[in-house]
């Protein structure tokens, strides 16, 4: 590759979200890579980096610095332990970090988070339609044997709480290659098979999104005990569903947005928690509000066009830049598609 002079990026089509960088002579995918637009499709020479392993080698960071030597970049943050375990090379790597509210002393902290913005535009897969049918009480997603960032543990402690107290609940393994060492340890777990024999809660390991969205849905409440996480999409999609959302305290970030309007923060760790939630369950459990409450409510201030302008006064203020709206180049048709109706400016 000789010639670099001159690059831009571009939205490779027929991806979902991905971009590549235009050269002279070719266009080179680049995975783990989200520059930032503003409201005219403008690039505003601000790159966030990112995957969901935090950054690895299929993130090409000194082909970045060599086409856009001039560029901010901005860690983003979409995994909770390799935030903790590499902070202190981000902060001297990067200029700002998307994490929301963790560390929000820091200088280089930014008020964005990568999950919210892709689950605020309604687009295929990515609203969860409410429904009045309910079947369980409540809904836990884990990480079967995960003690330390899903909190497998707290999770057998919160099923066995609520059913002992004659609740139903829906328990969803998040693995998507499911051994039968894990497959035998989630369904034999002696306070599961009890819960299940009584009626009380259904297994179910991972199944297709589709299926998945609507197994949640159909619970009252989702419960989250997670820890190093780094706010869990599965958050925004309840919410979207229009349930109410139990947090753990100890959760890495996005407390700040969940509590109080939209959930409750509780400390797993004490009794008093586990009290508090089934206060909580049985409450939700024969509420007669709206449908739709909580997720109107969402939208209202967590939808494309509240979020990108939050997103546009957070980067006006660290990086001096001038827009009325923000969110990432790998968006821009899902965007175009999304407000060609009601913002022409957007899909033009």
């Amino acid at each position: 590759m000789n010639n670099l002079k001159n690059c831009e990026f571009v939205k490779i089509p027929g991806t979902v979200n991905t971009v590549g960088i235009k050269t002279t002579n070719d266009i080179i995918e680049m995975l783990g890579v989200w520059p930032l637009v503003d409201e005219n499709f403008r690039y505003l020479n601000i790159i966030a980096v990112g995957n969901k392993n935090g950054i690895d080698n299929k993130i090409n960071l000194t082909l970045l610095k060599k086409c856009f030597p001039t560029a901010k970049l901005i860690f983003d943050c979409r995994s909770g332990p390799y935030l903790v375990s590499h902070y202190k090379e981000i902060l001297t790597y990067f200029d700002g970090h998307m994490t929301l509210d963790f560390d929000r002393s820091n200088p280089k902290s930014l008020y964005m988070f990568h999950g919210m913005m892709i689950r605020s535009m309604p687009f295929e897969n990515f609203f969860w339609e409410p429904t009045n049918e309910k079947k369980w009480d409540f809904s836990i997603l884990t990480c079967v044997g995960d003690n330390k960032s899903k909190r497998w543990d707290r999770c057998v402690e919160i099923v066995d709480n609520l059913c002992s107290n004659g609740l139903t609940g829906l328990v969803v393994t998040q693995k998507y290659n499911f051994s039968k060492v894990l497959r035998a340890k989630f369904s034999k777990e002696k306070v599961f098979k009890k819960y299940v024999k009584a009626g009380l809660l259904h297994l179910s390991s991972y199944v297709e999104n589709r299926k998945f969205h609507k197994l949640q849905s159909m619970a009252h409440v989702s419960i989250f005990p997670n820890t190093i996480d780094a706010f869990p999409k599965n958050i925004i999609e309840n919410i979207l569903a229009d349930k109410l959302v139990i947090i753990s305290n100890d959760l890495l970030f996005g407390k700040s947005v969940i509590s109080p309007e939209f959930g409750e923060c509780l400390d797993f760790d004490s009794k008093s928690a586990l009290d508090r939630c089934l206060e909580i369950v049985e409450k939700e459990k024969g509420r007669n509000t709206p449908l739709n409450i909580r997720r109107k409510r969402w939208l209202k201030k967590y939808g494309f066009l509240p979020l990108a302008k939050s997103w546009a006064a957070e980067l006006n203020q660290k990086f001096q830049t001038d827009c009325k709206l923000a969110f990432f180049m790998n968006h821009i048709e899902r965007v175009k598609q999304t407000f060609k109706e009601r913002f022409p400016m957007l899909a033009a």
